[in-house]
This record gives structure tokens, C-alpha cells and sequence, in this order.
């Protein structure tokens, strides 16, 4: 998500991932509900998961489809576990969630009997029984089995009909901000508007998790998100805030991501003036933000680095009497994290990141509500930050530099120059 703060009107250009992207995810979660009804040995809700939540979990169809009537109550130790509500408004009826619910449970009927008619088959061809088959024959079972449900009219006609009710979904926005491809599948949708509650209400369905309106969110399907308007916060001093905020994947959310920083991170870091280090204040610095501190350093952009530390009004213990001792207690961590880097990049890097960080750490409390003047410490903090970005891009000074010359070698210079010069023009500007 790119967020321009600019005078203006709200504006917003959502981007989308194309069909063929859609229709995979939709084939792999498909694929694997089908697995767990064959080869599962968990709860009945198995099946229903895997079709509702892909497997690395950044495309969800319950976002977009609803999800699933509950049965039963759940069990919790909290009295009033689920009476928290959102600032969100709720988009989706009662009546809307029970179709929804029942669409589902038609979607794993239909997938179940096709996934267990192609497993009898598979057993019969093959002459096994997949109950009575050891770990090494069940997992040479389920390679073959996934092959030959790929195989199954049943199957993809299943995926095209789960995929015609995804696209349902663009029917929400309006019809006159689309760009479409030849066959007819969003690409880029556009809105622009004066009022805010409106807008941010729109956006919120690119990118909103919330659960209540499950299956009016189009998150899943997007690939990025750009608005422009006047999102300044009152707490700025002078009132302008020219900023554009570019938010990305947390680091953590994925394997990979926590021992190496995405490529889609690492060829940004020229067009940025500054990072922005976000971490928890609670625990100690993680794999994560360490690996983001390593690429910084190794790639030279150590200078563009700042450190925000989050929740820190958690922070409490016998041994932090004040603030002051709260914060050396977090920027210990910090200190650590910077440690570490020594074995692999040198005494050099770690030096380069605690100048830096000595003078481009905040502190920040409570930042999930709206922040109030007795947020003393958190207001002061943000104006900080301002203040520090601002500086972050002003040019360097200019340098006066005095040409001096060795007027002996000039002289001796000049003649060759000058026929490196003539020579070629010579054969230019000559006649015939």
C-alpha cells in the first residue's frame, strides 16, 4: 500500500492480481480440502480450512465468500470473548451470511464426493487400500491421487464455478472505475471522492480483515493499493506533513522472510529516503528485524535506517522504576540485535548502525487509538519522527571546490587534445 498525503481530493487505484493468479490459489486450496477429506486425520473442519485458507495463508476465500455456519459454541476462558466490536461498519446480514454459509457447505459436498470417487478408483486400478498402505505407499498414493483429480471435469468445473463466484464480487464497486484485460477481468479500479468516511470505507474493502464482513472483501484479489488526500494528523506542529508511506508484508509473516528481506524490499531501497523499523517494544528484537538490520548495513543504506518501537506503555518490571529505564531496557535489545551483526558483516557495520540508531529511536504507546495530549511522550515522539524525515532529505550542503592546475603538463596536454578533437571531423566534414 502506497499512502501520498497531499491537499486534494481522496483518491485511491487498487491493482489486481490477474485470473490465472486467482484461479491457482483456488485449484491449491480445492486440491488440498479434497486431501484432507482422503488422507485427514483431524477434525471435521479440516477440509473446510484448507479450502477457505490457502496454505501459505495470503489468499483467503473466506474474505471473499463467507465462511462457514458454527455448530456448536466454542469453548473460551474469557467471559466476554467475542462482544468486542471493530470500528468497522457491518456490510453483511444475517441473511447474506447464512447463503454464503450454505453455498460452502455445497462447495465441500460436491468436493468430497469427487474426492472420494477418485480415491475408490485410484485403490481399485492400483490394487491397494489406502487404510491398511504404510507412510512410504500413502505418500506415493496421494502424489498419484493429485494428479489424477487434476484429471476430473468434476474437479476443474468446481474451481471455474468457485472462481465465477470470486469475480462476483467486483460487482460491489462500481462499474465506471474499472480497466479491464481482453477477457474481461478487472485490472485496475479507480474511485475519487470528498468524503472521507466514505473513501476510508471503500479502501477498507481492498484491504480489511475484519471478520464481520466476510465475504464482502475483496483483500485477497489485490495486488497493491495507492491513495492520495489530506491524511495529515492534527498532532503535526506547523499542519503539513508532505509524506508518501509505502507499507508492505511485515517481515515474519512468511519462512523465508524471517532469515532474508523479500527482493520486492530490496530494490526499493534507492527511491526511499527513509526505512522505518517497526518492532515490539515487549520482546526482544526477533530473527526478522535482525535480517532487516543485516541487509541495511551489507547494502551500504545503513544512513536511511529508523527504529520505532511499539507498545512500549507494556513495558513494565520491578527493575524499571522510570521512563529512562524503560527505554535503556528496550534499546538494550536493540544494542543486541546490533551486536550480532558483527560476526558476519565486521566492527565497521556495527559501528555505522549504532550511530545511527543512537539518535533515530522512538518510543511509542498506545498508538492503536486515537492519540490524545495527555499522550504526552507518544506526541512528542511522532513530532520527533517528523522532524527527523524532514531531515533525512534535505540535500547536503553544496561543497566549494577550487580547480587547481599543473600549467607545465597543461601546456603539454593541449596539442593532443586538440587532435583527438580535429581528427574524427576531419572525416565528417570533408568533401566527397
Amino acid at each position: 500500500m502506497e499512502i501520498v498525503i497531499a491537499d486534494g481530493p481522496f483518491k485511491a487505484a487498487v491493482t489486481f492480481f490477474s485470473r490465472e493468479h486467482v484461479r491457482l490459489h483456488i485449484e491449491e486450496s480445492v486440491m488440498a480440502s479434497a486431501a484432507a477429506f482422503v488422507f485427514g486425520n483431524g477434525s471435521p473442519a479440516t477440509p473446510a480450512a484448507r479450502l477457505l485458507e490457502h496454505s501459505e495463508q495470503r489468499f483467503r476465500l473466506s474474505y471473499l465468500l463467507g465462511t462457514l455456519k458454527k455448530k456448536t459454541d466454542e469453548l473460551s476462558d474469557e467471559e466476554d470473548a467475542g462482544d468486542e466490536q471493530g470500528e468497522e461498519r457491518t456490510e453483511v446480514s444475517d441473511s447474506e451470511r447464512e447463503a454464503m454459509s450454505q453455498r460452502l457447505e455445497g462447495y465441500l459436498s460436491r468436493i468430497e464426493t469427487v474426492a472420494v470417487a477418485t480415491a475408490e478408483r485410484l485403490e481399485e486400478e492400483l490394487g491397494v487400500t489406502l487404510s491398511s498402505a504404510g507412510t512410504d505407499e500413502e505418500n506415493a498414493f496421494q502424489e498419484l491421487y493429485e494428479i489424477e483429480l487434476k484429471q476430473q471435469e468434476d474437479f476443474h468445473a468446481l474451481v471455474d464455478e468457485i472462481l465465477d463466484a470470486v469475480e462476483e464480487r467486483f460487482d460491489l464497486l462500481s462499474a465506471e472505475g474499472f480497466r479491464r484485460d481482453r477477457g474481461d477481468w478487472p485490472l485496475l479500479w479507480q474511485v475519487e471522492t470528498a468524503d472521507r468516511e466514505e473513501f476510508i470505507r471503500t479502501v477498507n474493502r481492498f484491504s480489511s480483515n475484519y471478520a464481520p464482513n466476510f465475504g464482502r472483501l475483496l483483500t485477497p484479489l489485490v495486488q497493491g493499493v495507492r491513495v492520495k488526500g489530506p491524511f495529515a494528523p492534527e498532532w503535526a506542529d506547523d499542519g503539513s506533513c508532505k509524506l508518501v508511506i509505502m507499507d508492505g508484508e511485515g517481515l515474519g509473516h512468511t519462512p523465508d522472510s524471517s532469515a532474508s528481506v523479500s527482493t520486492n524490499i530490496t530494490q526499493r531501497l534507492r527511491d526511499l529516503d527513509a526505512v522505518i523499523l517497526v518492532d515490539n517494544a515487549e520482546q526482544p528484537m526477533q530473527a526478522a528485524p535482525q535480517a532487516l538490520l543485516r541487509m541495511l548495513a551489507s547494502s551500504g543504506h545503513e544512513r536511511k535506517l529508523i527504529v520505532c518501537f511499539t507498545h512500549f506503555d507494556s513495558v513494565k518490571g520491578d527493575n524499571l522504576p522510570d521512563i529512562a529505564a524503560r527505554k535503556q531496557h528496550v534499546y538494550r535489545s536493540l544494542q543486541s540485535a546490533i551486536s550480532s551483526i558483527r560476526d558476519t558483516l565486521g566492527r565497521g557495520a556495527e559501528s555505522a548502525l549504532n550511530r545511527v540508531v543512537e539518535a533515530r529511536t522512538f518510543f511509542l504507546s498506545k498508538i492503536q487509538s486515537p492519540i490524545e495530549e495527555k499522550n504526552r511522550l507518544t506526541l512528542a515522539e511522532l513530532r520527533r519522527l517528523l522532524v527527523t524525515m524532514r531531515d533525512m532529505i534535505k540535500p547536503p550542503p553544496p561543497t566549494s571546490v577550487i580547480p587547481v592546475y599543473d600549467k607545465a603538463n597543461l601546456i603539454l596536454a593541449l596539442p593532443p587534445a586538440m587532435v583527438s578533437f580535429r581528427d574524427p571531423w576531419r572525416g565528417t566534414l570533408s568533401p566527397g
